[in-house]
């Protein structure tokens, strides 16, 4: 086990600075500052609003030749043409022909013909194909009316989609107006999903859950906004406080509301357990962001 030069903390085999004082950690093999390999694991791209904005926002660099588009889409002619000929020949009139056709034009549609552009980013390439996957499946499933399952994955393509381009269109900064659009889409979502099914529930237990779950979100993101703000000695260990006692405050209000839909009662069961530890955890980090000596110590004993 390691130990820093300058105040003598124990330091973990993996680590280039003090987490205490900032000193870099010295290798003495080479008396150099000591270089970490970066262990190889998967990390999947876009995993915060931020990432996937900038992502979107991007022009497409990867992009199929004409010759390779206009090779797949001669083909791809020539097997839908074939299909309606077979079809229209052995039963008068289009019957299986139209499943095929349309999978068909849906692929070509939604993997080639925006690659046909010179110009282009990758956010009109998300919005190509939540549109053409909307209409496929609405044609699939309309083909002999009425559209009976096709509305499911419509409307959970449509709030996909929003959550994944609402960061691209409001900005990355606006955290506020995000809360916002999400909660509302989840809102129309499951007032979707209870209209679909002839349901009862939207009212009594789906609304009141998002309802609570967005307003402590956008409690969340005052207080903490505020207590970052002006960067004082301890904010970060004083934010993580709010979020317990928000969640402790989630936790709550669930019980309440399914308590209620359940045994038209308003009852507070498990929720005390939860609130009750997550409250205890809020004041360990109160007194931590308070207390300088408390912060260096737990700095030093666990490297936070």
């Amino acid at each position: 086990m390691a130990y820093c030069v300058k105040c003598g903390v124990e330091l973990d085999e993996k680590i280039e600075v003090c987490p205490l004082c900032g000193t870099p950690v010295i290798d003495p093999e080479t008396l150099k500052p000591k270089q970490i390999e970066e262990e190889s694991h998967f990390t999947l791209p876009g995993n915060s609003a931020r990432e996937m904005s900038e992502i979107l926002t991007q022009p497409i660099t990867h992009r199929i030749s004409h010759k390779t588009a206009a090779f797949f889409s001669i083909s791809m002619l020539i097997s839908v043409i074939t299909v309606l000929l077979i079809d229209i020949l052995t039963n008068n009139a289009i019957t299986w022909s139209f499943y095929p056709i349309v999978s068909v034009l849906y692929v070509w549609l939604s993997l080639f013909f925006p690659f046909l552009f010179k110009t282009g980013k990758r956010l009109g390439f998300l919005v190509n194909f939540t549109v053409v996957s909307v209409i496929f499946l609405l044609l699939i499933d309309g083909f002999i009316p009425p559209v009976s399952w096709a509305w499911f994955p419509v409307i959970s393509l449509i709030l996909l989609f929003v959550i994944i381009t609402t960061p691209t269109y409001i900005g990355k900064r606006y955290v506020f107006p995000l809360i916002i659009v999400y909660t509302t889409a989840t809102v129309l979502f499951l007032w979707s999903l209870e209209y679909l099914t002839g349901g009862n529930w939207f009212l009594t237990l789906a609304l009141p859950l998002t309802l609570l779950t967005g307003g402590l979100a956008l409690l969340g993101n005052g207080i903490n906004t505020r207590l970052l703000k002006g960067n004082r000695p301890g904010c970060k260990y004083t934010s993580a406080a709010s979020i317990f006692v928000i969640f402790s405050g989630l936790a709550v209000g669930v019980d309440i509301i399914c308590t209620l839909y359940i045994t038209d009662q308003a009852l507070i069961n498990w929720s005390l357990y939860v609130s009750g530890v997550s409250l205890l955890v809020a004041v360990f980090l109160y007194i931590a962001g308070s207390n300088k000596q408390f912060r260096n110590f737990l700095k030093k004993k666990f490297q936070v």
